[in-house]
């Protein structure tokens, strides 16, 4: 098992936060995407809900690999 110090624990903590909240706004994003898909006048919008949904997991993502190099780095 690995140990982490009082300070990398909060930091991946913060981590796995950061990523729940990004999972969060996919989550709100994709039901707006469902909602406005029955607007053929909300293409604009759809797009802007699609790019959000991308930057969202593109963080999680981005998140998560840093939690894996500090449990690397903490063993």
């Amino acid at each position: 098992m690995v140990s982490l110090d009082d300070k990398e624990a909060a930091a991946i903590r913060e981590d796995v936060h950061t990523i729940n909240n990004a999972l969060n706004v996919v989550s709100m994003q994709g039901e707006l995407v469902k909602v406005l898909a029955s607007d053929s006048a909300a293409a604009g919008r759809i797009c802007a809900a699609m790019d959000a949904l991308l930057e969202e997991c593109r963080k999680a993502g981005e998140t998560a690999s840093n939690i894996s190099r500090r449990i690397k780095a903490a063993g």
